[in-house]
C-alpha cells in the first residue's frame, strides 16, 4: 500500500520571563558620613536604584536585605536601610558620645523571585526552576560617624557678701568642671568673664565692680566689689576647653552659667565735705545780721541707692564764746547751707 502521512501534532513552547538581577550605584566614594551624637538621621548611601533592565521589571518593588555590620557598640539601634524613589538610604542613631566607622553590607532585592516555568526532560511536563535573580551580589559601604567637642560644664552658686569688704576670693566656688566623656578628658580649660547685668542695684553693672570678677582654672573667684556699693548683680562666666570649635557644625568648646551676686549694707555712714581751708570769713555789718554760707559739699546719705531712700540732717555744735556771737545759731540746711545770724557785740569767732 501507498505510504500514508501520520496526523500532524503540536508542540505549545511557552517561553518564561527570567528575573533580570536589580541594579544600584553607591554614592561617590561609597563612604556615608554622619556625625558624633547627632541623634536620628536619614542619609542616602546609594543611587541609581532599578529591579533590572528589562521595561517589564520597571514596576517591581525594591528592598534592603542587610546582611551584617561591624562596630555595633557605635549604635543606639541596629542601622536600617530604606529604598525610595530611586535611593538607598541608610537610618541610624549614633550611640551618646560615640563615633567612628562601621562596613554595612548589603543586597538589594526586587519582587520578581527566582522562579521560571520549564519542561521536564522526562515527562515534558512543566516545572518550576530557580533560574532568576532577585536581588545583587552582597558589597558593602562604610558609615563614618565622626566625633565632635562636646560642650563642657560646670557648677555655680550664689553668693552674699558685705558692702566695702574689699578684694575676696572664693574657693571652691566653681564646681563639678567636666570637659566632656571619657574621650576629652585630656583637655585644658579657663574661665572667661561673659557678661554683668544689673539685677536691683542703682549702681550700673560697669560701675559696680573696681575689679572685676574673675576666675582660675580651679574654680577660685576673685572680685571687688566698688566703694559704698550696694545691690544686686547677675555675673555670667564661661567655661572654654581646648577642644575644637565650630558651632555651625555643632561643636562647642564653651559654656555658660550665671550666679546671682548680692552686696548687702546695714546702713552707709553719711558723708560730706567741709570748707577748705576750714575758716569762714564774714563781714560784720550793723545792717546786716543775717548770713548764709556754702558750709558743706559733696552731701549723701552713704551710697547711691541709699541717697533716694534716706534724708540727711546736720547736727550743730557750737563751741564758745559762739554763744556771745550769735543771735540766731547757726543751722545747716540738707543742701549743706549754713545760715546765722551774728550779734552787734563786735568781731569775734567760734568753732562750729
Amino acid at each position: 500500500p501507498p505510504p500514508r502521512a501520520a496526523p500532524p501534532r503540536y508542540l505549545s513552547v511557552n517561553v518564561a520571563p527570567l528575573n533580570a538581577r536589580p541594579s544600584f550605584d553607591y554614592i561617590p566614594g561609597g563612604v556615608v558620613e554622619g556625625q558624633e551624637d547627632s541623634g536620628s538621621v536619614e542619609l542616602p548611601f546609594a543611587v541609581n536604584l532599578s529591579p533590572g533592565a528589562p521595561a517589564s521589571e520597571q514596576s517591581q518593588a525594591l528592598s534592603w536585605n542587610r546582611t551584617g555590620y561591624t562596630n555595633p557598640s557605635l549604635f543606639a539601634f541596629p542601622p536600617q536601610l530604606i529604598a525610595r524613589d530611586g535611593v538607598g538610604y541608610v537610618s541610624f542613631t549614633p550611640a551618646q558620645d560615640a563615633f567612628g566607622e562601621s562596613v554595612i553590607t548589603c543586597e538589594l532585592i526586587d519582587s520578581g523571585g527566582t522562579l521560571r516555568v520549564a519542561l521536564d526532560k522526562g515527562s515534558g511536563a512543566p516545572t518550576l526552576s530557580e533560574k532568576g535573580f532577585d536581588r545583587t551580589e552582597p558589597s558593602s559601604f562604610v558609615l563614618r560617624v565622626a566625633g565632635r567637642n562636646d560642650p563642657p560644664s560646670f557648677s555655680l552658686r550664689d553668693l552674699k557678701i558685705e558692702a566695702d569688704a574689699g578684694p575676696i576670693a572664693v574657693y571652691p566656688f566653681a564646681t563639678g568642671m567636666d570637659t566632656g566623656p571619657s574621650t576629652e578628658e585630656g583637655q585644658t580649660w579657663r574661665f572667661e568673664l561673659a557678661r554683668v547685668l544689673n539685677a536691683g542695684s542703682f549702681w550700673g553693672a560697669d560701675a559696680f565692680f573696681s575689679d572685676p570678677p574673675r576666675m582660675s582654672p580651679n574654680g577660685t573667684l576673685e572680685l571687688t566689689v566698688g566703694a559704698r556699693v550696694s545691690g544686686t548683680v547677675r555675673v555670667t562666666f564661661s567655661m572654654v576647653d581646648s577642644g575644637e570649635s565650630d558651632e555651625l557644625a555643632g561643636h562647642r568648646n564653651s559654656r555658660d552659667e550665671t550666679f546671682t551676686l548680692e552686696v548687702f549694707s546695714s546702713n552707709f555712714e553719711p558723708i560730706f565735705r567741709g570748707p577748705d581751708p576750714p575758716v569762714v570769713e564774714v563781714a560784720l555789718s550793723l545792717s546786716e545780721r543775717a548770713h548764709e554760707v556754702q558750709f558743706a559739699t559733696g552731701v549723701s546719705a552713704g551710697s547711691l541707692d541709699e541717697g533716694l531712700s534716706q534724708q540727711v540732717t546736720f547736727e550743730v555744735a557750737v563751741v564758745d564764746p559762739g554763744p556771745l556771737l550769735f543771735t540766731e545759731p547757726p543751722r545747716v540746711d540738707t543742701g549743706g547751707v549754713a545760715r546765722f545770724a551774728l550779734a552787734p557785740t563786735g568781731p569775734g569767732e567760734a568753732r562750729i
